[in-house]
């Protein structure tokens, strides 16, 4: 039986793991929450400053949040929105901007911590270097772990009951070695490790 509980502790655990393998366990548990993402345009965020507070004034917490209208994506694809979320956390607690417009728009400083940390980073004329994905030994890190892919199965719909747009991805496999890619557009792939273009079919879209 699905519970809301379930998909929370699996948010914990990939924080945790990202954490310990690839921050050396630097960064302090935040508050991690699925919600809405209202009128934001966005798959998930950090807070810039802690924003959770216990009633002694003592236990104060970043917050890391999924977007609930994407809560049913892909566990590959939802470590990377967290990877992308703990690179903004990392920053801030070292006291570096990576955003300005409201947070919408990522500076070069976010695409410093990105590629440092296990991200592919391309810039966007909109929200400058916001487009990440996981670079392939993050993705060997993560491939083969147990994550529970069948805990997210429910994302919210909006106010109005209408289904959210979901991010779609498209499937890319070299014919060489089987390597495994996703993009969210066409566009021509190579496997970085036989240099061979890789096969895809824009029809065959994974849900996000």
């Amino acid at each position: 039986m699905w519970n809301f509980i379930q998909p929370i502790e699996e948010l914990h655990n990939i924080f945790n793991y990202l954490n310990k393998e690839i921050f050396a366990s630097y960064l302090p548990l935040p508050s991690i929450t699925i919600q809405s993402r209202g009128k934001r345009n966005a798959l998930g965020w950090c807070s810039n400053v802690p924003i959770w507070l216990d009633n002694d004034n003592k236990d104060t917490r970043h917050e890391i949040n999924i977007c609930a209208e994407n809560s049913n994506m892909l566990v590959v694809d939802i470590v990377e929105i967290m990877l992308h979320e703990m690179v903004h956390y990392y920053a801030d607690l070292q006291g570096i901007k990576t955003t300005s417009r409201n947070g919408t728009f990522h500076n070069k400083n976010y695409k410093q911590y990105a590629e440092k940390f296990g991200l592919i980073v391309t810039k966007t004329e909109k929200y400058g270097y916001a487009e990440t994905k996981l670079n392939d030994a993050t993705l060997n890190k993560v491939k083969d772990l147990n994550f529970k892919q069948e805990v997210f199965l429910l994302y919210r719909i909006n106010d109005e009951g209408k289904v959210s747009k979901k991010k779609g991805s498209i499937k890319h496999t070299c014919p060489d070695c089987g390597n495994v890619a996703r993009s969210t557009k066409e566009m021509k792939l190579i496997c970085g490790n036989c240099e061979t273009e890789m096969d895809n079919n824009a029809d065959e879209m994974d849900d996000n």
